[in-house]
């Protein structure tokens, strides 16, 4: 039951006071100018505008008001013809600044927008153009103020001595920079920094931002300090600074760069085209750095104790591509290709004692006019390099001597494990013999061990050179496939029968007659995938007893795809591929790995349940579509396997969960 209280009197009273109602102010029609409406207004007032050129600087102070224009920022414009800023929100000030071009201001700092003391202000749908500070902040200017700037355009404005020529944030308050579209904004003073944007403001968010031609002596693109940066799906793009970081500057620790586009952007006189980052904890998550230029580096040039890169595309950069300067870096599921370099710098350089963990990586058709086209180490480092491709590299320098077209460690520590390097080349003149096509380990203290991998057609342009050279007496090799042999335990001198090494793309998967399928350590049981996502380690050979594969592919002998919903009484179509000939078998578990094998004709689901299907032994490849029972119920896996002859092996790559 419900009781209602009583009214008291007081509660009686406050009943019959109105609320405040908020009120919407006209310009023109109710009044001249905008901060005529403005100065009018209450705390909470709309102030809507519409459509003109209104030369004026409108100042909001202290209060909460929503300035709107009626019809959008291409027919309504505030001008204040180089004699101050046209909007500015200050002393603890609010409210929203929608549907404005702000054009022609001038100021000491925020040509065209100032957001100060306090103020929390929605900037949204609005042009901010041609616009100038003296100092910082040539279109926005935010200092302590948190500001939310959604799907503006803030183009061609200029900053004479100071950061942000675009757009400047400062401050401990929250900043959100979403949708907007920053171009062709400059910095003109040296030693400032943020063409686009400069923020100092922890945990600052940039998502869907588009930045683009923008200029500056460092950061061209933007310029970020604050700790804990979050970047979400941004566009990088044709940024250009004169020393450091044209698309993105980087100091503050902890950034974190997922999805994003780094394109085409320069840094003319120093390193890092796409990013260069000093800052402790960077993190790029699936973002892709392409055609990016520098004197050194033009992809990624990074340093700090703690770095991440995790499926990312690095793709025709200039001079280089990703350096990791001092401490440690984890890089994994990448891709390093067609990268150049005019002289030393690699795809992806480890230098300054930093410590690297390199697996499931690529490494091709990048290119060096010196040394070390794909990975290259000095200065202390050490590398892990695991699981990861590298091939069709090359280190082609003439008159002079290219080394290492693969790989190159110099004063440094590298461990090779479960690779394939192959088709790589360097370019010795004059008959040389020195080089390395694989691998090249310069002379002094470096070491270099390799197991379970495949270092095999490597060549040496214009000379004879071996797979590795050992300049310095520190090469190890076990259970690995080295053309021209290598001494060491398990180690092979054979054709390792590639897929389709001349292919376009090439294949550099194993074929089922390849001597490095099951012919690694056989100690070695690796918890991880290979390269291309296969589980370690597979029987291969069909001999009953799983060793890993030499190389940074496992052979999987079996392909299954389901298609269908499961749902009983309706038809799955399973397609399995697998080598043209080989016998397969269709299995039934609980989960994948578990195997049993029911009488070939019938498999059960659960208990008095089954699934028909007449295919228990088939030939590759083969399509079927067996019946699903009206009472089958769970969750079950079908798993394929390649066998020959025929026998109950093999591993989990071919399985599907089916949830019925």
């Amino acid at each position: 039951m419900r009781v209602t209280p009583p009214i008291t009197p007081s509660l009686f009273l406050f009943a019959l006071v109105p609320l405040p109602r908020a009120d919407t102010l006209d310009v023109p029609g109710e009044f001249p100018s905008i901060q005529a409406a403005v100065d009018a207004a209450a705390s909470g007032d709309t102030v809507l505008v519409a459509p003109g050129t209104y030369d004026e600087h409108v100042v909001v102070d202290g209060k909460t008001v929503h300035l709107l224009s009626a019809a959008g920022a291409g027919v309504t414009t505030i001008r204040s013809q180089l004699t101050g800023r046209p909007v500015t929100f200050q002393g603890g000030a609010g409210g929203t600044l929608e549907g404005f071009t702000l054009t022609e201001g001038r100021a000491g700092k925020g040509g065209g927008l100032a957001c100060l003391a306090g103020a929390a202000v929605l900037v949204r749908f609005n042009t901010i153009a041609d616009c100038e500070s003296d100092f910082d902040g040539g279109g926005v200017f935010a200092l302590d103020a948190a500001v939310t700037l959604e799907k503006n355009v803030v183009e061609l404005n200029r900053s004479l001595f100071g950061h942000g020529a675009g757009i400047y944030l400062e401050g401990d308050d929250p900043v959100v920079l979403s949708g907007n579209t920053v171009r062709d904004n400059v910095c003109v003073s040296i030693e400032v920094r943020g063409g686009g944007i400069y923020c100092d403001a922890p945990g600052a968010e940039l998502v869907g931002n588009t930045v683009e031609r923008n200029d500056s002596y460092e950061g061209g693109g933007a310029a970020l300090l604050g700790d804990d940066a979050v970047l979400l799906d941004n566009t990088w793009a044709e940024n250009e600074a004169l020393l450091a970081g044209g698309g993105l500057w980087i100091e503050g620790r902890g950034a974190r760069l997922e999805n994003e586009t780094l394109r085409d952007n320069d840094a003319i006189l120093d390193a890092g085209g796409g990013v260069f980052a000093s800052g402790d904890g960077l993190e790029l998550l699936g973002c892709e750095l392409r055609g990016n230029r520098a004197e050194n580096f033009g992809a990624l040039s990074a340093s700090g104790a703690q770095i991440v890169l995790d499926g990312c595309l690095v793709e025709d950069n200039e001079n280089g591509a990703v350096a990791i300067r001092g401490g440690s870096a984890y890089v994994a599921d990448s891709r390093f290709e067609g990268n150049s370099s005019s002289f030393w710098e690699a795809a992806l350089t480890f230098r300054e004692g930093g410590v690297g963990f390199v697996e499931r990586c690529v490494f091709a058709g990048n290119t060096a006019d010196a040394s070390a086209a794909g990975l290259r180490l000095l200065d202390g480092a050490q590398v892990v390099l695991r699981d990861s491709l590298v091939a069709g590299n090359a280190s082609l320098v003439q008159p002079s001597r290219g080394d290492g077209g693969g790989v190159y460690v110099e004063e440094s520590t590298l461990l090779v494990e479960r690779c394939t390097l192959t088709a790589n080349e360097a370019f010795l003149p004059l008959g040389g013999t020195l080089g390395g096509g694989g691998i090249h380990v310069a002379a002094g203290s470096a070491v270099c061990q390799v197991r379970d991998s495949i270092v095999f057609g490597n060549a040496a342009f214009g000379g004879t050179a071996p797979e590795i050279y050992d300049g310095a007496g520190g090469v190890t090799v076990a259970t690995s496939d080295v053309g021209g042999g290598w001494p060491g335990a398990g180690n092979l001198d054979a054709d390792p029968e590639f897929a389709a090494p001349d292919g376009v793309p090439p294949d550099y998967r194993l074929t089922a007659g390849s001597p490095c399928v099951d012919a690694a350590d056989p100690a070695s049981l690796p918890l991880t995938t290979d390269l291309g996502g296969r589980p370690r380690v597979s029987d291969g050979d069909l001999d009953g007893l799983p060793v890993l594969d030499m190389g940074a592919y496992e052979l999987g002998r079996t392909e299954l795809v389901a298609t269908g919903d499961g749902t009983p009484g309706t038809a799955l179509v399973l397609d399995v591929t697998g080598p043209s000939g080989w016998l397969g078998v269709l299995l039934l578990a609980n989960e994948p790995g578990a195997f049993y094998a029911p009488p070939f004709g019938v498999y059960l689901f659960a208990p008095g349940s089954f699934l028909s299907c007449p295919y228990g032994i088939f030939a590759l490849p083969a399509q079927f579509a067996p019946l699903v029972p009206v009472d089958v119920a769970g969750t079950f896996v079908l798993q394929a396997v390649g066998a020959d002859p025929v026998q109950v092996v093999g591993d989990a790559s071919g399985s599907v969960a089916l949830d019925l």
